[in-house]
């Protein structure tokens, strides 16, 4: 991934990326020998970019709702709004994301074979991962899911049914929400993964990744259904005369419903259930 910046008193990189780097590795450090990216799918989309953007940085409000058929068909089984809200929102530099809550009682091994990871990819993972991001998903449990990195870079992380037979394959998508106007966007759409995974494994994952995201993807076709909405009621008249209510998460004097969640483990600030701390952040 090469990262740029036309500013010539920007930071360093990787001062201005922050703690968000802990998280990015779990979509491209899962081997010492790289990763693959396949695509970009590219489409439009009569959305706002910034829409995009905001939906994967932290919001799990939508999914159980949104996307309540996968569920339905047995493709996906973490979406529900119970699984959801065990999870947490957590944001970290100049991005942030949401993790979903693993099994109780498990550890970094069993986290990731719970989410389909096979033997040999968990043991290079356990070499590239550092020991705080393995305790993550050893204690108190939690596996990272979809991200976004300010302003307009995202990932998803997620593990639905690849087969008949049940299996379960996680896969990673990587995107770019590249504005054409301000009811407009080009979606650039990666498939992720690890250079050295075993061949049915990067056959299983790329078919998971189809299946849910990319311009035929079903978790992807209920998220645009959303956002192309947004973006055509806000040119309404009641737009304009509404203020927007960004608030959830929040008493009504402004401050956080829920405290700080101590147990998280990562870093940055994490808050568990629903809110939009990461929109406003």
């Amino acid at each position: 991934m090469i990262f740029a910046s036309l500013d010539p008193d920007a930071p360093h990189f990787e001062t201005w990326l922050g703690d968000y780097a802990s998280y990015l590795d779990f979509y491209t450090g899962q081997s010492e020998a790289g990763m693959e990216f396949r695509g970009p799918q590219r489409w439009r989309v009569e959305a706002n970019w910034k829409i995009g953007a905001e939906n994967f940085m932290g919001d799990i409000y939508h999914t159980p709702h949104t996307h309540a058929s996968v569920v339905d068909i047995e493709l996906f089984g973490e979406p529900k709004p119970y699984k959801r809200k065990e999870g947490v929102l957590w944001r970290a530099g100049p991005g942030g994301g949401t993790t979903y809550k693993l099994p109780p009682g498990g550890d970094f091994r069993s986290g990731l074979a719970y989410v389909g990871y096979p033997d040999e990819m968990i043991d290079r993972m356990a070499v590239t991962l550092s020991p705080p991001q393995r305790a993550l998903v050893d204690e108190p449990g939690f596996m990272p899911s979809a991200s976004t990195l300010f302003p307009n870079l995202s990932f998803v992380h997620n593990w639905p049914q690849t087969d008949a037979d049940g299996r379960i394959t996680p896969f990673i998508s990587v995107r770019l929400w590249q504005p054409v106007g301000p009811g407009e966007t080009e979606v650039y759409s990666w498939f992720c993964v690890a250079a050295d995974a075993p061949d049915d494994y990067k056959a299983a994952s790329y078919k998971a990744c189809l299946m849910c995201f990319g311009s035929s993807g079903m978790f992807e076709q209920d998220d645009v259904e959303n956002w192309v909405s947004i973006t055509t009621m806000a040119r309404g008249s009641m737009a304009r005369n509404l203020l927007l209510n960004n608030r959830m998460g929040l008493t009504l004097d402004g401050e956080p419903i829920a405290d700080q969640f101590e147990g998280f483990g990562g870093p940055g600030t994490a808050y568990q259930g629903f809110g939009e701390h990461n929109q406003r952040h």
